[in-house]
């Protein structure tokens, strides 16, 4: 098989790995939303006050942060074929903790759901580089993040009348970490090995030579400030408070607070479109 084949015959793999990657992009918008409609749930079942759980819901983003930089170490020293298996299990491992009746333990199930999504974006992001041309490479992401997206708007809209009508909250704890198996162990088969080139390369490459090179270019910062502007309302306010926050304080019913907080969502599958 001459190289040209196995390059092409490696591209494919890699699209079709990213679109795994997409299912797991897609159940952690899903996870980091639905909480939003359970706060009784989660009240009864930790046995906390509602502050308490709105706080412990919050915390997805102390390791989601984090974990977010440990990602794109790992991307890079190992590739995409063993870290996004690790995520999406460790995302599946954080949904099965959230369903047992202890603070502690669902505060680790809540903090392990957020260090595992925090490998989806980048890991899709990695994957699309291998697997599309330059000319389409800006589009594969933009899809990407839609996806993400409309996982955060279903984990409202969609979960709130599977609620309704009775599916138990536990229940959808369960599917969603069950779920997270089915893209890990396929993209642990289906993704190529980085290359002995890459390795190697990685091998030579300093660990902080990489922030380095980030944190010296104020280009990076204003980045991250402006797309920290964007996502605050969307994934702090809307998909974690806001349907509380309209069923509370203005008075909404269940069924139109979770429609009118995943409209935010709706609006970015809309944009990035």
């Amino acid at each position: 098989m001459s190289s040209t084949s196995i390059t092409q015959s490696s591209k494919k793999l890699f699209i079709i790995a990213w679109s795994l990657g997409l299912i797991f992009y897609f159940i952690d918008y899903a996870t980091r939303s639905a909480p939003s409609l359970m706060i009784k749930d989660l009240v009864e079942n930790f046995a906390v006050s509602n502050e308490n759980v709105v706080s412990l819901v919050g915390t997805y983003y102390y390791t989601y942060a984090i974990c977010a930089l440990i990602a794109g170490i790992c991307l890079d020293k190992f590739g995409a074929k063993y870290s996004m298996c690790a995520g999406c299990f460790i995302l599946g491992i954080g949904c099965l903790l959230f369903i047992i009746s202890s603070e502690f333990v669902g505060l680790t199930g809540r903090l392990l759901q957020g260090a595992g999504s925090a490998f989806a974006f980048p890991g899709c992001v990695y994957l699309a580089t291998k697997g599309f041309s330059a000319k389409s490479l800006a589009t594969a992401i933009g899809f990407t993040q839609c996806i993400g997206m409309l996982g955060g708007a279903a984990g409202q809209f969609v979960v709130e009348p599977m609620l309704a009508n009775g599916l138990s909250y536990k229940a959808f704890w369960i599917s969603a970490g069950i779920l997270c198996v089915i893209p890990a162990i396929a993209m642990l088969i289906i993704t190529p090995k980085a290359s002995v080139e890459e390795i190697e390369k990685s091998k030579k490459t300093s660990f902080i030579e990489p922030f380095k090179i980030i944190f010296s270019n104020k280009d990076s910062w204003l980045s991250g400030a402006i797309s920290g502007l964007l996502f605050i309302p969307t994934t702090i306010f809307a998909m974690t408070w806001a349907v509380p926050f309209f069923k509370l304080d203005l008075g909404f019913d269940a069924h139109t607070a979770a429609i009118t907080a995943a409209m935010a969502s709706l609006g970015w599958v809309l944009v990035v479109l």
